[in-house]
């Protein structure tokens, strides 16, 4: 069972071992359905059994510590409810006809898509928080980095957008694999070829559960539908772990341009009483490998051989649990630090204006060559200006001043190139003025309220 430190109620009632059984049950019961409506069992029979039929997970557990079968333990265990309520007759019509995994494929295809929905309502909330902040520092102007070196001029809603946009994609890979991946199970028999069954019957069960057959198995539904729904929980995973590094990134303490929230009687160091450790975005970076790891683990084991062996079974029951509790966890986590999060506007315009202009590089060289200097000379000569201002500690403007470019042989002054200082600084060092008109075209893209179902 997943670490219970980084699992959430939901979750950890889903993959409990009475809702495991239930499921078993509830399996069965379907069964017995379908096989009244084929005429097979009278309809007295299957109402004696279906209030009567019960289990206690301690008794399971009991039988499975002697026989290690914990399906024909769940079995016996309503075998023996039947018969201490006065029905022990109806008792060999439980389980009859059909293989283990006749029944553990579809309750497990039910836990996996419940355990879908309930990411997906969650998922569906943090893109709602990541839209909110967007919206709210639309204009609030920072310096982008790339390669941890200042870039260009940025607002923090436009980056927020970024990673909104990502959940916004995973809500949709989310909801396909949920509509194609999740709907299959099967009720074929013991290698897949309905030995002794009728295929009606599946179809019947099936429809009883809300699934879909599939068209041909072996004593399991083949896993690359169960594979497909771990690779989408380990992408909605990495996309959590960028935006936590990225957050992380900006609130070192050199950078201190967000943070998440910490609480009043929080303690960020049990030696440095000074700190607010990043705590919950460094475990959303670590918790997004977990994850990755249980998505690998399971492709290890598409590869059953022939009709199957067991060889996938333990590895099932470790990494459903693990890989939708974590994904969960992080989802409703981030959501949190999200909303959270504090936002130091005051520090973001110190960080772009420490940058001393060099940003504006770009839009100067592009000036120049389409002033007739060559791509060549532009090039160098902004590389040697931007350098000298951040070696010197000047602004960009003032490395500019008195300085002089070749063109056509003769050295002409920057500043009359360029159409005087005045016009030059408003044109090439006002962030927002730089950066609008694209801002504005990519917000006109999402949503301006705050959506449902993404």
């Amino acid at each position: 069972m997943s670490i219970p430190r980084y699992t959430l109620p939901e979750m950890k009632d889903l993959w409990s071992e009475q809702r495991k059984y239930q499921g078993w049950l509830d399996v069965e019961l379907a069964l017995l359905r379908a096989r009244v409506k084929l005429g097979q069992l009278e309809p007295g029979v299957y109402e004696s059994i279906a209030q009567h039929a019960s289990f206690s997970v301690e008794r399971v557990e009991a039988i499975d510590t002697e026989i290690n079968h914990d399906l024909i333990s769940l079995v016996q265990t309503v075998q023996e409810s039947l018969t201490a309520a006065g029905y022990g007759e109806y008792s060999r019509e439980v389980h009859k006809g059909i293989t283990s995994f006749d029944t553990e494929d579809p309750a497990l295809m039910l836990r996996l898509g419940e355990s879908a929905r309930i990411i997906l309502a969650a998922l569906d909330r943090l893109y709602v928080e990541l839209l909110n902040l967007a919206h709210k520092h639309k204009t609030t102007m920072m310096i982008a980095r790339t390669h941890g070196q200042y870039a260009e001029p940025d607002s923090f809603g436009r980056l927020c957008l970024v990673f909104a946009d990502q959940q916004h994609n995973n809500l949709m890979r989310l909801r396909s694999c949920i509509d194609e991946e999740l709907i299959w199970a099967k009720f074929s028999g013991a290698i897949g070829n309905y030995a002794g069954l009728d295929p009606e019957l599946e179809r019947l069960v099936l429809e009883e559960l809300g699934l879909m057959p599939v068209d041909v198995s072996t004593q399991i539904v083949q896993r690359d539908h169960h594979a497909s729904y771990l690779n989408v929980l380990a992408v909605i995973a990495s996309t959590i772990e960028q935006l936590a590094r990225t957050l992380w990134e900006m609130s070192r303490s050199d950078v201190g341009e967000v943070r998440e929230p910490f609480g009043k009687k929080q303690k960020g160091s049990s030696a440095m009483a000074h700190k607010k450790n990043p705590i919950m975005l460094e475990r959303m970076i670590g918790m997004a490998k977990m994850v990755r790891a249980k998505s690998q683990t399971l492709m290890e084991v598409i590869s059953t051989p022939e009709c199957r062996d067991i060889s996938q079974s333990c590895v099932e029951r470790e990494v459903y649990p693990d890989a939708t509790s974590y994904t969960h966890y992080m989802i409703v986590k981030m959501t949190n630090i999200v909303r959270g999060l504090e936002v130091s506007q005051g520090k973001m315009k110190e960080n772009l204006e420490r940058t001393l202009g060099v940003w504006a590089s770009q839009q100067i060289r592009i000036a120049l060559i389409d002033a007739g200097v060559s791509y060549e000379e532009a090039y160098r000569f902004m590389q040697e200006r931007c350098f000298a201002a951040t070696q010197d500690g000047k602004h960009l403007n003032q490395c500019l001043d008195a300085s002089s470019i070749q063109l056509n042989g003769q050295h002409i002054d920057i500043i009359n190139l360029l159409g005087g200082w005045a016009v030059r600084v408003e044109r090439f060092f006002d962030a927002w003025e730089y950066t609008k008109d694209g801002i504005e075209a990519i917000f006109e893209r999402f949503p301006t309220s705050t959506p449902s179902g993404g």
